[in-house]
């Protein structure tokens, strides 16, 4: 299957963004395992922007160059598959640049009401400003809702307070969004490595002998008996 698939780009930084798309193309179909994994949350904030800059910049590389092949979806399936495909690979990206703006436009028509209210509801029609309100409202709500839900199926009583700094993380993605566009720009292969086994403190690292990233994994794995 994969290489009547041609593999995958090399070059792309996500690969699996593109995988996906050339699965799609082909009439192919995806699902996802019901598991869990007890992968390492990305804690440094330098490492962080790091990994989602390179994440971000392959979506970019992935809606440019599928983009340039929309013919290549199966006919009977194009119109869901492009829908699919603007919707979840291009208008990711393009929310992460466009939601600071929305958010200073929000904040703008509540604190500056007087001044610039008219001209900001010239932009939304009724239907579009009623839906826009539901969207922020009900929409952010179940947001954090199913964040408190996971936190709670695992146990994790004491992380359902941090829920509500989600919006702070959007903006932080958003921030690594205008970095993957810079990098997309500059270096739009390089491949920013993502270090990993940050939870272990120095003294454990020594006394367990893992001196490299490579190590830490290897051995992080032996732990649960993965190969």
């Amino acid at each position: 299957m994969l290489r009547s698939l041609s593999g995958w780009d090399s070059f792309n930084v996500t690969e699996d963004a593109d995988l996906g798309i050339r699965l799609a193309k082909k009439g192919y179909t995806t699902a996802i395992i019901d598991s869990q994994t007890l992968e390492e949350a990305n804690s440094s904030l330098s490492n962080w922007f790091a990994q989602r800059s390179r994440w971000i910049k392959g979506y970019i590389q992935t809606y440019l160059v599928h983009t340039r092949s929309i013919d290549a979806f199966l006919p009977e399936k194009r119109k869901w598959n492009l829908l699919s495909f603007q919707l979840v690979i291009g208008g990711k990206v393009l929310s992460l640049f466009i939601n600071p703006f929305m958010w200073l436009v929000t904040l703008s028509y509540f604190v500056l009401r007087p001044f610039v209210g008219n001209l900001i509801t010239t932009f939304f029609p009724t239907p579009i400003l009623y839906i826009a309100v539901v969207s922020l409202v009900v929409g952010n709500f179940l947001y954090l809702y199913y964040y408190m839900i996971g936190c709670a199926k695992h146990g994790h009583y004491q992380l359902i307070q941090y829920v509500f700094l989600v919006p702070f993380y959007w903006l932080t993605m958003s921030i690594a969004s205008w970095i993957a566009l810079t990098h997309f720009i500059v270096a739009p292969h390089y491949w920013h490595k993502t270090k990993h086994g940050l939870h272990l403190d120095e003294d454990t690292t020594l006394a367990l002998g893992m001196d490299t990233p490579f190590e830490q994994r290897r051995q992080f794995a032996r732990s649960f008996n993965y190969s």
